[in-house]
C-alpha cells in the first residue's frame, strides 16, 4: 500500500519520466529548429549578398548605359546639325544648279549671236554667259 521510491508504480516517478521524455523531445525539437533557423539565416545571408551583387552590377550597368545614352544623344545632335548644314548646302546647290541651268539657257540664247561684241551687247560675256553671274562665280570677262 505504500510507495516505494524505486517502484515503477509510483505515479510521481511515472509522471516525472513522462515529463522528462517531453523535455527531451522539446529539446530535440529546439535543436532541430535552431539548426533549421541557422540554415535559413545562412541562405538569407547568401541571397542578400547575391542581391547586393546584382544591385551593384545593375547600378554599374545603368551608369554605363546612361553614359552611352548621353554619347548617343550627343552624336544624334551632331548628326542633326550636320543634316541641317547639308540640307542648307543642298538648297544652295539646287539654287546654283538652277543658275547653271539658267546659264545654259542664256548661253544657248546668246550663242546665236556672232562675235564677242554682239554677245556683250546682248548682255552676255565670255562664251555668252550672263553678266550677273560674273561676280557670283568670279569668271573673268572678255577684255
Amino acid at each position: 500500500s505504500g510507495y516505494a521510491l524505486g517502484s515503477l508504480s509510483c505515479p510521481t516517478c511515472k509522471q516525472n519520466t513522462e515529463l522528462q521524455q517531453q523535455v527531451n523531445t522539446l529539446q530535440q525539437q529546439v535543436r532541430q529548429l535552431t539548426a533549421a533557423n541557422q540554415a535559413i539565416r545562412q541562405q538569407l545571408t547568401a541571397d542578400n549578398q547575391a542581391i547586393q551583387q546584382q544591385r551593384t552590377e545593375c547600378t554599374t550597368s545603368l551608369s554605363a548605359n546612361q553614359q552611352q545614352l548621353q554619347q548617343c544623344n550627343e552624336q544624334l545632335n551632331s548628326c542633326n546639325t550636320n543634316i541641317a548644314l547639308l540640307t542648307s548646302q543642298l538648297t544652295i546647290c539646287q539654287g546654283e544648279l538652277l543658275s547653271f541651268t539658267s546659264i545654259e539657257t542664256e548661253f544657248q540664247q546668246c550663242s546665236i549671236n556672232t562675235g564677242a561684241s554682239q554677245c556683250r551687247a546682248a548682255g552676255c560675256f565670255m562664251g555668252c554667259y550672263a553678266l550677273e553671274l560674273n561676280t557670283l562665280y568670279t569668271i573673268p570677262a572678255i577684255p
